[in-house]
């Protein structure tokens, strides 16, 4: 029975398993060729961490023996941790972008109006008449004037000046106090890392804005007391940071590698700690200024402001009462003000990805 079973119109299996196996192989090939790049890349990180590992065996090595000098060591430690990370991360870092370096001008012209408001040929803000009462916005008075004929974009420029240096202040007091308190903290860790932590819990599970108030009410209403209450309450957040990141580094493999070969807590705290704590504090130093400049806008609006004194949330306050018929008296400096908020976060954001190298490859 020597018949064929193609004469009968069977469809040869061998036939149509091969044609199955080439349609598979066809499917798989771009799938295999991305694999074997994926496989080449991590071959080529381990190879770099293998060589840095190797580095830094031979410093160590070196520094047992006694024939590295100080300058050796801390050159192949730079090298043997620096190399596989410029190798690793090359080619997926991002720029800043276009956005950041817009909020930067901004914030930019925001300080020089408001460091040099004395100087710029603008009316005096207090000055009474000094355009037409209740006119919209011209060139000659861009944000218009009020009721009795001030110049508002002069008073937008003058609040500013408050703003910026709550802002600064609050950053200045976060960086330096919590800064320095949270890397204590991180890095020697025991019973002062217990208190830290718990007095920071406390102030930060207390509802910010209340306890503003309270600091305000209980101290009185002055340009003193507004910033020294925004800046102790800027503290707990820095703090935190500090001592978080301050935490991780102080478990890195450099870290523990100059323990063991005696260096001092002190010389490791601020040659190898500080530098990377001071990084992450920084990126967070103009969200945190954005933080301050929000609350003394909200205290100035609720009534609790710096007396006598022109600030966007004093002006936004004041302008809602005529709304209707005066509106650049509200919207003039509310946009200012979101503006500048916006663009201090967006900075901050924007610092930050390009800071942390982990973020920087999301």
């Amino acid at each position: 029975m020597g018949c064929s079973i193609r004469g009968f119109g069977v469809p040869d299996s061998s036939a149509e398993t091969d044609t199955r196996g080439s349609d598979r192989r066809r499917r798989a090939g771009p799938d295999a060729s991305v694999t074997s790049r994926a496989e080449e890349g991590l071959r080529a990180s381990l190879e770099a961490a293998a060589g840095a590992r190797g580095a830094a065996d031979e410093a160590v090595t070196a520094a047992l023996q006694g024939r590295a000098t100080d300058s050796q060591l801390e050159a192949l430690r730079r090298e043997a941790l620096s190399a596989p990370a410029a190798r690793i991360g090359s080619g997926s870092r991002k720029g800043l972008g276009l956005g950041f370096w817009l909020a930067t001008s901004w914030m930019v012209l925001v300080v020089f109006a408001a460091i040099f408001e004395n100087v710029l040929p603008l009316p005096n803000p207090n000055e009474v008449l000094a355009g037409p009462p209740n006119q919209g916005p011209s060139w000659r008075f861009p944000f218009g004037t009020d009721l009795i004929g001030h110049d508002v974009f002069s008073q937008v420029i003058a609040g500013a000046r408050i703003s910026m240096l709550i802002g600064a202040s609050s950053v200045i007091a976060g960086l330096l106090i919590g800064g320095g308190i949270g890397i204590l903290a991180g890095f020697y860790r025991g019973k002062t890392d217990v208190v830290v932590v718990w007095v920071t819990d406390v102030l930060l599970t207390l509802p910010g804005l209340i306890l503003l108030l309270a600091f305000v009410a209980f101290l009185g209403q002055s340009l003193f007391n507004v910033i020294l209450a925004i800046a102790l309450l800027s503290i707990p957040a820095y703090a935190r940071i500090a001592r978080a990141t301050a935490l991780a580094v102080s478990q890195r493999d450099f870290v523990l590698a100059a323990f063991s070969l005696g260096a001092r807590p002190r010389r490791i705290l601020v040659h190898d700690v500080l530098p990377l704590v001071a990084l992450p504090i920084a990126s967070y130093a103009a969200i945190g200024a954005s933080i301050a400049i929000l609350a003394e806008g909200a205290l100035a609006f609720l009534g609790l402001g710096p007396p006598n004194a022109l600030s966007w949330g004093d002006m936004i306050a004041t302008g809602q009462q005529q709304l209707a018929t005066a509106p650049q008296l509200t919207f003039a400096p509310m946009i200012v003000f979101v503006i500048t908020i916006m663009a201090l976060n967006f900075m901050g954001q924007k610092a930050g990805a390009a800071l942390d190298p982990r973020q920087g490859r999301l």
